[in-house]
């Protein structure tokens, strides 16, 4: 007996589940079911975002404005007597 083990994450209503070609024709059981969420490692959530926003030119103006704040000065300079 063959049998699939996946897990996928669902996106959708529509699952879509790929079987060998023997599979075919045949009846088949199909289980369901939650399972916790595996850590993404770190900085993974971050690429996505600026994946998400290379094509948005206002966030080119948004993000060299903060990069120019950044490199402002903003401690007080010591007074001297």
């Amino acid at each position: 007996m063959t049998s699939i083990r996946t897990i996928q994450e669902v996106t959708g209503p529509t699952l879509t589940i790929t079987v060998p070609p023997e599979f075919t024709g045949r009846q088949v059981e199909v289980e369901v079911r939650l399972v916790a969420k595996t850590m993404e490692p770190w900085g993974e959530g971050l690429k996505r975002c600026a994946g998400a926003l290379a094509d948005e030119p206002e966030w080119d103006a948004i993000m060299e404005e903060i990069y120019q704040d950044r490199k402002r000065e903003r401690r007080p300079l010591p007074e001297f007597e």
